[in-house]
């Protein structure tokens, strides 16, 4: 081989070095995340690692949809307390209004009237 030969051969063996290098970074990445999420993944299924049976799963299912629906009812039950107190207001401002009314001949005759 000729020396120009020689020159062209040891430049592809440095870009070829440098490459692997670079593709060898790489794949360190890809492992270093692959491993963390299955570290990630154990993490989060080993919530329901403890159930061996399908129907210990499915209690547990039924037990967080219970309480699940319990926390949805008592807030539609506070809202519906809040409705209330509001209609309680208005009540009271119409039956307040009533008795200024009948107290006042003016005003119950316009009172009549609608």
């Amino acid at each position: 081989m000729s020396g120009a030969e020689m020159e062209e051969h040891q430049d592809k063996m440095k870009k070829l070095k440098e490459d692997l290098q670079v593709r060898t970074e790489q794949i360190s990445q890809l492992q270093k995340q692959i491993a963390n999420l299955e570290e990630d993944n154990s993490k989060k299924s080993s919530r329901f690692d403890g159930f061996k049976t399908l129907t210990e799963a499915k209690i547990a299912l039924e037990h967080l949809f219970d309480k699940q629906v319990c926390v949805l009812f008592a807030q539609y039950l506070r809202r519906i307390c809040v409705l209330f107190a509001s209609i309680l207001n208005v009540l009271c401002f119409f039956a307040m209004i009533a008795q200024k009314v009948s107290k006042n001949p003016v005003l119950e005759i316009c009172a009549k009237c609608f």
